[in-house]
């Protein structure tokens, strides 16, 4: 019976709604932070550690699945383009590293 319970209770967190992020190059330096995932992504974040500072970086956002926020990723001669970005959201209990595709110049 407990077998059975257990059985059931993993079942119900695998099909249960989740969040999944990614990072997709639109073109000439513009990025997009897309929930991928079925589930609506709250107060997400790119972490300060991994932002170059040569633009604003996104924060506080909400994401709705399928969802995309677009942002400016510009490379300086003092700043190149980071090859991960760390992101936090509601519910992940520690930032995750998302790998930044090559930008479609």
């Amino acid at each position: 019976m407990a077998e059975q319970r257990l059985a059931a209770d993993q079942e119900r967190v695998a099909a249960a709604p989740k969040v999944k992020l990614a990072l997709e190059a639109a073109g000439w330096g513009v990025y997009r932070l897309r929930n991928i995932g079925n589930a609506t992504a709250s107060h997400v974040a790119i972490m300060s550690r991994s932002w170059p500072g040569s633009s604003r970086r996104p924060e506080g956002l909400t994401l709705r699945p399928q969802e995309a926020h677009e942002f400016t990723l510009t490379k300086t001669q003092y700043a190149r383009l980071p090859s991960q970005l760390w992101v936090i959201y509601d519910g992940l209990d520690k930032a995750t590293a998302l790998p930044v595709p090559p930008d479609k110049w």
